[in-house]
């Protein structure tokens, strides 16, 4: 963890699908469950189905999971590592959750990126910075509900 912080509120939850990847961005669906995000959506925050509920702390050891659903830890509040996406993020930047399929080859869905405006669902900050690259790593975030 950067900065050798690691504290925030964790929530356990269980898997709505064996596609969680480690670091990502989901959200909590109806059947109380969460998924990775596939970004916020066009409508504003207020109408938006797809809102960020944390980022999830730990994984299945295979992808997708061969180990069936159980619950993981999710920060909803606090210091995080969090994938970045393929854009550039300076830190101090607000972020939001990037759009996209998941995959643990791609950076788009689940992964945070700079937020241009306060209507895309901000997440948190950047306290570290990223470079825009094909192959991101991880930041550290620091994630609070702005909404």
């Amino acid at each position: 963890m950067a900065y050798g912080l690691n504290a925030g509120l964790d929530f356990s939850k269980t898997m709505g699908s064996t596609n969680i990847i480690r670091y990502r961005v989901v959200r909590l669906t109806s059947g109380n469950v969460i998924i990775h995000t596939t970004g916020p959506s066009t409508a504003g925050v207020a109408a938006t189905t797809r809102r960020a509920y944390g980022v999830v702390q730990d994984g299945p050891r295979s992808f997708p999971s061969t180990q069936g659903k159980y619950e993981l830890p999710v920060r909803a509040i606090g210091w995080s590592k969090v994938q970045a996406s393929t854009k550039a993020i300076k830190a101090g930047a607000l972020l939001t959750h990037s759009s996209g399929a998941v995959g643990t080859t791609t950076y788009l869905g689940g992964c945070v990126k700079a937020s241009t405006a306060a209507t895309q669902d901000v997440i948190g900050f950047a306290l570290t910075s990223q470079a825009a690259t094909a192959t991101p790593g991880l930041i550290a975030a620091f994630l609070h509900a702005v909404r």
